[in-house]
């Protein structure tokens, strides 16, 4: 009589309360819950919140001992696409195994190699430290991509001999700098927002970056260098220069962590401040701007601007990128725009990137690779499905199904303004099938 009393129950609560919005629903308040707990936990925690997260909700839509069929599919098909789409970044799932490593790890280069699937991590240091470390940032690593449904990848982690001549010892840059570093940068903090704090010896230079909008950034601009120049004084350092930046939120600029900041030279440094600064302005100004590219070296002081084909205003574009220059005092610039017509908005190549990286990370969806091409915007994806396998066309309208979903998320949407796209799903042997 129960089971009879709770079966009604269980298929009255599907006709009545569940739907195809009700299912979406489910999914982006499952997928808000987990995203602001791992802003909140460690690592460690981590781990266990999906887990416990789909649990909750699954006993406060439900309540009994029953799950209803369409929650239970709202809960399995959560856009895993979206744990890996970073809205300031290219790199998607590289840069979140990155930041999670980078505080406890002496990690330099982590590197995808997509035709053997294998995540590359580049660690620096001496051997006996990457034998210590080794099977630690390899469950690591694990965690990472289990936790984002990603068990297609392989994991390589080596010793990146490489860049051992940009270690602080070989810069000069002694524990007693990072000392004066941090020293400086808690005199300044209490008055100033400051982001990264790099001293270079060799050069004489104290690299200091100011955080904030741009009113901010330029308002304390001239307060900020005497203040620098008179706590460099103080402590012995009458010699060096100070070199203030703004370092805008959300930049490639603003996610480069100090550790690798100093190993960069000057004008690779000067390249970086200017070409995010200019990008921001330009695209806080509404000019539809794909990449800017700076080479402030004295003998050439050239800028490149590609834009969107979208774009016709060129020439206000290169008037303004001038005038942004000459605040940040550089001047003589060359600046030449050009039509970025092969290439994506950087709207759609962060989701490309997540779409590539995850596709090609689930074994199921036996995904090669992502390609695209322009006009109409059209994304292929080539697996190693034979067109002859019955389940392909199903695998297929899943794959399409999962880009789909992801695409029409809000944290997506509202940044590629609802473009329209093209996707195809081709077999081993190059046929379509979907």
């Amino acid at each position: 009589m129960f089971d009879k009393l709770l079966n009604e129950s269980k298929d009255y609560y599907e006709n009545n309360y569940v739907d195809e919005e009700t299912s979406v629903r489910i999914q982006e308040q499952v997928l808000k819950r987990i995203r602001r707990k791992e802003r909140m936990h460690k690592k460690k925690s981590k781990l266990m919140y999906f887990t416990y997260a789909a649990a909750t909700v699954i006993v406060i839509l439900i309540g009994t001992s029953f799950t209803s069929s369409t929650v239970s599919n709202a809960l399995a098909q959560l856009p895993f696409l979206n744990s890996i789409y970073e809205e300031n970044s290219d790199a998607g799932l590289v840069t979140d195994v990155k930041k999670e490593l980078k505080p406890t790890y002496n990690i330099d280069r982590i590197t995808i190699d997509y035709s053997t699937k294998t995540m590359n991590i580049g660690v620096l240091g001496e051997q006996n430290y990457l034998n210590k470390v080794k099977d630690s940032i390899q469950q690591s690593v694990r965690e990472i991509l289990d936790r984002k449904g990603l068990d297609a990848y392989s994991i390589n982690v080596y010793h990146d001999k490489g860049k051992t001549t940009t270690t602080r010892a070989k810069l000069n840059q002694t524990d007693e700098t990072k000392s004066m570093e941090s020293t400086i940068k808690q005199q300044i903090s209490n008055h100033y927002k400051i982001g990264k704090v790099v001293l270079f010896p060799q050069e004489k230079i104290l690299s200091l970056g100011v955080k904030g909008d741009s009113s901010y950034y330029y308002g304390v601009s001239q307060s900020l260098k005497k203040n620098i120049t008179k706590i460099l004084n103080e402590n012995g350092l009458s010699n060096y220069k100070p070199e203030i930046f703004h370092q805008i939120k959300g930049t490639n600029m603003d996610f480069i962590l100090e550790d690798t900041w100093e190993s960069l030279q000057k004008v690779q440094r000067q390249s970086l401040i200017i070409q995010n600064n200019v990008e921001h302005e330009l695209a806080r100004k509404g000019y539809k701007i794909y990449s800017v590219q700076a080479r402030p070296n004295p003998k050439e002081k050239f800028m490149s601007i590609e834009v969107l084909p979208s774009e016709l205003r060129h020439k206000e574009i290169k008037e303004s990128a001038i005038r942004i220059l000459e605040k940040m005092n550089f001047k003589g610039f060359t600046v030449k725009t050009y039509k970025a017509d092969y290439l994506l908005s950087p709207g759609w190549t962060k989701v490309f990137t997540s779409i590539n990286q995850g596709l090609i990370g689930v074994k199921k969806y036996k995904v090669n690779n992502v390609g695209f091409s322009t006009s109409p915007l059209t994304l292929s994806v080539n697996t190693s499905l034979s067109s002859s396998n019955p389940d392909a066309n199903k695998l297929a309208e899943e794959i399409k199904s999962t880009v789909k979903q992801f695409v029409q998320s809000d944290e997506v949407k509202e940044n590629i303004q609802e473009d329209d796209y093209i996707i195809n799903i081709y077999s081993e042997d190059g046929k379509r099938i979907n």
